[in-house]
């Protein structure tokens, strides 16, 4: 594998478009970000360290740090909304034995 910058920012646009539509596919999205993950360590072993080197390892940890962050947001999300699903599933259960 011989990853360029360009194919990183490639795959980074791919990962940002899956996310942007409702209920992606979870595997697409584990696939894509393996493929992210290999290519920018590619990238990384084979890079002149200079100053541009740095600079994209700036970017990418910029770019990972805020896609985690919205990551974390959906999972919270899903989270209280299983939740809610549960606890009225519960309470339908309980009415219905006391009814």
């Amino acid at each position: 594998m011989s990853e360029t910058f360009a194919d990183i920012q490639g795959l980074r646009q791919q990962i940002d478009a899956l996310c942007a539509e409702p209920n992606y596919d979870l595997e697409v999205f584990a696939a894509l970000w393996l493929q992210y993950q290999q290519a920018l360590e590619s990238y990384c072993v084979r890079a002149v360290k200079d100053q541009t080197f740095e600079s994209v390892l700036a970017d990418n940890l910029q770019w990972v740090t805020l896609k985690t962050s919205q990551l974390t947001s959906e999972r919270e999300t899903a989270a209280a909304a299983l939740l809610t699903v549960s606890k009225s599933k519960k309470a339908l259960h309980s009415y219905g034995q006391n009814n």
